[in-house]
């Protein structure tokens, strides 16, 4: 039977990070990872206090609902590729990171028919955006 949810309690700080979004703190590889693949939600915060003996961090189960097929990537290694090397330079601009990382295959004019900026840094990219970006830099030989 195919997946239909899964629940996790993990670490509070780690909820928010799978939780974040676009421009947020937390928003990096393992937000954008998980978000590719499965859409989270908070399904309950689970202080210390409830736990014997108490740890010293709160928790938090984060539920994971899978994407339909047709919304999930067609390339997933490609994809994981460019997330990992995006946000190991997080604090770059995309047009830096591209042109070192991948010279052969970036050009200005990918990014420019997506509607980005070579200017944006990793951390304002939505997942479909990665995912668009994926396509358009590992599509072609």
């Amino acid at each position: 039977l195919p997946m239909r949810r899964l629940a996790l309690m993990v670490q509070k700080e780690v909820a928010d990070k799978i939780l974040s979004k676009p421009g947020d703190d937390g928003w990096g590889m393992l937000a954008v990872r998980c978000q590719y693949f499965c859409e989270p939600e908070l399904g309950m915060d689970v202080p210390a206090h409830l736990f014997t003996p108490p740890p010293k961090v709160d928790s938090a189960v984060v539920v994971f609902l899978p994407l339909p097929p047709e919304k999930r990537p067609a390339n997933p290694e490609a994809l994981a590729r460019l997330v990992k090397l995006c946000f190991q330079q997080r604090r770059k601009q995309l047009q830096t990171i591209l042109r070192h990382a991948l010279p052969d295959r970036y050009s200005p004019e990918i990014l420019a028919a997506l509607g980005l900026e070579g200017t944006q840094r990793p951390e304002t990219l939505t997942v479909a955006q990665f995912q668009s970006l994926s396509d358009a830099l590992f599509s072609k030989k």
